[in-house]
């Protein structure tokens, strides 16, 4: 079946697990359920790398948890196990977030999960890199500024195994004009030591209400831009652990999300 069909096939209603109403169309919704670490079980238009159903020593183990703690809503769900390990999702259209379940087992602060996409599946464009992966269960939440295309998630393994499970894209909101909100806000610097700015079209007289969160969807700000000139409105995130944090800007009607990286 074509890819393009068949992410599109898979659709129902939901809403984002961290506070923000980004989207609210599941276009895509993998849970791993019938995942047995064989080419024959991989999810529908799914590629992965790396597949075992072995549980001996000495060897690699099974490329999934069944274990009670390890899996989203239900068993099993995908263990990034090996280094280079890489599960690449169906084409998504016009995706603007995604979430899924981790959990790290034994996961050491160098581990990183990549997340990229690709138009074509062969030249890829980074979206986000995540460490400090967690080691109990937690949904993670990504903005991806309404992308099409191949995602991408690649393992790059230090110590311990990263548990990936209910995984879901998210695309437009009804309502929202987010590709004019795009055109109409430009956010800067990033990186930044805290001070940001917020920049609107002339033709905006709205104050944009911002909403900032962290990499594992906890909000750290939520107000009222400063306003410093026409058009120039400010917020300071000083005195925050540095990484990526994501904008959720609300200007009117329109809503738009920014990743920006705070350095110290």
């Amino acid at each position: 079946m074509n890819r393009k069909v068949l992410a599109l096939m898979i659709t129902c209603s939901s809403l984002l697990p961290w506070g923000g109403t980004f989207a609210q169309n599941v276009i895509l919704n993998c849970g791993f359920d019938n995942y047995a670490g064989t080419l024959a079980t991989v999810p529908a238009g799914f590629t992965i790398t790396w597949n075992s159903t072995s549980n001996t020593t000495p060897g690699p183990s099974a490329s999934f948890y069944i274990s009670a703690g390890n899996f989203g809503s239900s068993a099993p769900s995908y263990k990034f196990g090996v280094d280079s390990a890489t599960l690449v999702t169906p084409y998504v259209s016009n995706a603007d977030s995604l979430s899924f379940w981790a959990k790290g087992n034994s996961i050491s602060g160098p581990s990183t999960l990549y997340v990229s996409y690709s138009t074509d599946s062969i030249n890829w464009t980074p979206i986000t890199s995540l460490n400090n992966l967690p080691t109990a269960s937690t949904t993670l939440s990504i903005p991806l500024q309404q992308i099409s295309g191949y995602i991408k998630f690649f393992y790059d393994k230090d110590v311990g195994n990263l548990g990936m499970d209910d995984l879901k894209v998210y695309s437009s909101t009804v309502g929202l004009n987010e590709s004019l909100a795009k055109d109409e806000i430009s956010v800067y610097p990033s990186p930044t030591t805290g001070p940001l700015n917020i920049r609107l079209t002339e033709k905006s007289g709205v104050t944009p209400v911002v909403e900032v969160y962290d990499i594992v969807g906890n909000k750290v700000f939520s107000g009222v831009a400063e306003r410093r000139t026409k058009g120039l409105y400010t917020i300071d995130l000083s005195g925050r652990n540095k990484g990526y944090y994501f904008l959720k800007i609300r200007n009117g009607n329109q809503i738009t999300t920014r990743r920006i990286s705070l350095i110290n």
